[in-house]
């Protein structure tokens, strides 16, 4: 995992809340910038983004009956 490097920077356990938090609703502009810069320099964190939105996908479509 990575580790913060500044005050402002975040770890890969807050960015995964964040990603989590992001599914239900918009996250704050600060947040959202946050995990942003987070995800440019961690691969497994977005590795984790792109499982949740696979799920999300999925889940729509079952909510469709498709």
């Amino acid at each position: 995992m990575s580790e913060p490097a500044e005050d402002d920077d975040i770890d890969c356990r807050a960015a995964s809340h964040l990603l989590s938090a992001a599914q239900d609703a918009p996250l704050p502009p600060d947040d959202e910038r946050r995990l942003l810069a987070h995800l440019t320099a961690c691969s497994m964190c977005r590795n984790v983004q792109g499982q949740l939105g696979v799920l999300r996908d999925a889940l729509r479509k079952l909510g469709r009956g498709d």
